[in-house]
């Protein structure tokens, strides 16, 4: 962001809108035209793959009353490439990885155990990929790799939390659910892992 109002020295007004899904683009489109009646500039921060997996009539109109002068930030150049096809329109972007927003920690200690372990922290369900999660744990465990999944945050619904129950069950020293991870906490997770895996089915990501 900072790189794209560094492009314009005179310090015009920005709004900077965080591009929303679904129905949700509706007050994108709002917001905008107020911007553009006064004369603001527009910064889109995109920040799913709906509306570029699926074409979304919204989006189209939200693009169109932007005008082309706008910029956008893509979180990859996938990103912005697949966007730039969907919508065949050629603005002002630059990439920024959600990674930016995460502080840096001191790398951890050299393990000298051989056992893997691999994270999730998400909003546990199916779509954000719980189920595959443990399937992958049960397979690399049946064929014998030494290795441990941590999950972490909360079941979202009651179903959610059969199935980390059952996974308790059956893999027994081979799961550890820690539950709910908030704000300083999740760097002590990130630090205990090997591989964080994230087998998300969610149409935004």
């Amino acid at each position: 962001a900072k790189v794209l109002l560094s492009t314009y020295p005179e310090t015009k007004p920005t709004v900077y809108v965080a591009g929303e899904s679904r129905l949700g683009l509706i007050y994108d489109v709002i917001l905008v035209i107020a911007a553009r009646i006064r004369g603001i500039q527009i910064l889109l921060h995109h920040h799913n793959f709906n509306y570029i997996d699926n074409h979304s009539v919204l989006m189209a109109a939200l693009l169109y009353v932007m005008g082309v002068k706008s910029s956008n930030i893509f979180l990859c150049p996938c990103m912005a490439r697949e966007f730039n096809n969907r919508y065949s329109c050629i603005m002002s972007h630059v990439v920024l990885s959600n990674s930016a927003f995460v502080s840096l920690q001191q790398p951890a200690p050299r393990k000298e155990s051989p056992q893997i372990t691999m994270g999730l922290l998400s909003n546990l369900n199916r779509e954000k990929g719980l189920n595959d999660f443990i399937a992958l744990l049960e397979a690399a465990v049946k064929e014998g790799i030494n290795i441990k999944g941590i999950l972490a945050s909360p079941p979202v619904d009651e179903d959610t939390r059969q199935i980390i129950k059952k996974a308790q069950n059956d893999l027994d020293k081979a799961f550890d659910y820690r539950g709910p991870f908030y704000a300083k906490v999740k760097a002590s997770f990130y630090r205990s892992i090997d591989v964080f895996v994230f087998p998300t089915c969610s149409a935004n990501e």
